[in-house]
């Protein structure tokens, strides 16, 4: 399925997500992108994470990782 909005990038797609949570982890901002008919990968959020660090953090908890606005 090709993107329906090819002009979003994934950084602000996801800054949209965690406007409305805390945290998340990645698996769940990929199941949110998958039912609004948005597509990423978790490579690409990784990317994005780490092209605009002063928007986003991450958080660890044992093998877990959460994504939060800074």
């Amino acid at each position: 399925m090709d993107n329906p909005y090819p002009h979003v990038e994934t950084s602000n797609s996801v800054r949209h997500f965690l406007r409305f949570t805390p945290e998340a982890q990645i698996h769940e901002i990929l199941d949110y992108f998958t039912h609004t008919g948005l597509t990423a990968t978790k490579q690409g959020i990784d990317a994005a994470v780490r092209t605009h660090p002063n928007v986003f953090g991450v958080r660890r908890r044992g093998r877990e990782k959460f994504l939060y606005l800074k």
